[in-house]
């Protein structure tokens, strides 16, 4: 068991149980409900995978989820619970969209790295204004930027009623941005874009900063404690603006990743988007590590694909993905201090003791008529 253990550490342990768990009650669910439970079943857990450019569609659904992940990664260790990198994210995308229809005439050398830098400076800008308050003011970071976030939601809104949106869409959704902008695809016929090596290049150099370097220290310190990070000379005020600085430009860089490729569509009419809760519920399941963050947010991604392919298939609620992240989250809550495969174990050993002990009393009581009877003889 020692050797298990170190093989496969208690937090490792619990993340995967966390992850089984959602993955069982979407089985359940599935089994319960559907009538056809073979094809459900078939098209929610292997539809991802059912080709290449299936598997390459979920590669790239999961691209803008790593960086809203890292962004939420950064701040969190910051012991910062802002949630502005939502706001930051629509904004980025809602700006990125409009800057792009309008760019036509313009050539994609200028148009793709001028829409990367408005999305990155958009979403740090976001970001900056809970930071600022929480530092000068002392304003609670997460309630204001909660409250910004719906404040975006609502103007990006107004944006793409009254100057985006494309009245033969069918539904309140921009015009498309014209292929020609989209990001360039590194793996032809699977859709997976240079996004996604952008994305794997920032969970690398986030880790490298975080874990070895200067700046990842004092965000680290300040995380553990302010008082503590004074004594060695760095400001929490500093720390935090800069963190909350790269969180937001992290992703903003997500949403003009979703835009030019991925959602080539602004489709966020007065509703959060799913990928912002994939975003936050990846980091949380990799205790906010950056080095499994793409992991984590493959894994909740594949979740939400195969309950909207499920969902196109048979109306079934593509909310079963939500429902299936809630339930992993709340296992891995309720086992943060637990050793899984031990408790596993000695459940195991003392299911064993009792059948072992209902068996000895069973032989002990088919015995005892035996020496009675040869007590009579005696007698």
């Amino acid at each position: 068991m020692n050797k298990f253990n170190e093989k496969f550490p208690p937090s490792a342990q619990r993340r995967l149980t966390a992850c089984l768990a959602g993955l069982a009650f979407c089985l359940l669910v599935i089994l319960l409900t559907e009538p056809a439970k073979g094809a459900a079943l078939k098209t929610f857990f292997a539809g991802p995978f059912s080709s290449l450019a299936a598997f390459g569609g979920l590669i790239s659904a999961a691209t803008p989820a790593v960086f809203l992940a890292l962004g939420v990664s950064v701040v969190f260790q910051c012991r910062r619970y802002s949630f502005a990198v939502i706001g930051s994210f629509l904004l980025s995308s809602g700006l990125v969209t409009m800057f792009l229809l309008r760019g036509n005439e313009k050539p994609g050398w200028y148009l793709i790295p001028a829409a990367l830098v408005i999305a990155v400076a958009a979403g740090a800008a976001v970001a900056v204004i809970p930071a600022w308050l929480a530092v000068r003011r002392r304003v609670n970071v997460t309630l204001s930027s909660l409250l910004l976030n719906y404040l975006i939601l609502q103007a990006v809104s107004f944006l793409l009623m009254y100057s985006m949106r494309d009245p033969a869409a069918g539904q309140a959704a921009s015009f498309e941005i014209p292929q020609r902008m989209w990001l360039a695809e590194i793996i032809p016929s699977t859709g997976i874009r240079f996004g996604t090596l952008l994305a794997a290049a920032a969970a690398v150099i986030l880790y490298l900063l975080l874990y070895h370097g200067r700046l990842g220290y004092g965000i680290r310190a300040v995380g553990a404690s302010e008082s503590l990070a004074g004594y060695v000379g760095l400001s929490a005020g500093a720390v935090a603006m800069t963190t909350q600085l790269l969180a937001g430009a992290l992703a903003g860089l997500g949403g003009a990743v979703e835009m030019m490729g991925v959602q080539p569509r602004y489709i966020w009419n007065g509703a959060f988007p799913a990928i912002s809760f994939v975003g936050v519920l990846a980091a949380v399941l990799v205790d906010y590590n950056p080095a499994w963050v793409p992991l984590s947010a493959l894994f909740f991604t594949y979740l939400w694909s195969g309950a909207s392919a499920l969902s196109a298939q048979s109306g079934f609620p593509a909310e079963l993905a939500l429902a299936a992240a809630a339930v992993v989250v709340l296992v891995l809550f309720a086992l943060r201090d637990a050793r899984v495969a031990d408790s596993t174990v000695r459940f195991f050993e003392k299911l064993a003791r009792g059948r072992k002990a209902a068996a000895s009393s069973a032989d002990a009581g088919s015995e005892k008529p035996a020496a009675e009877q040869r007590e009579g003889e005696v007698e």
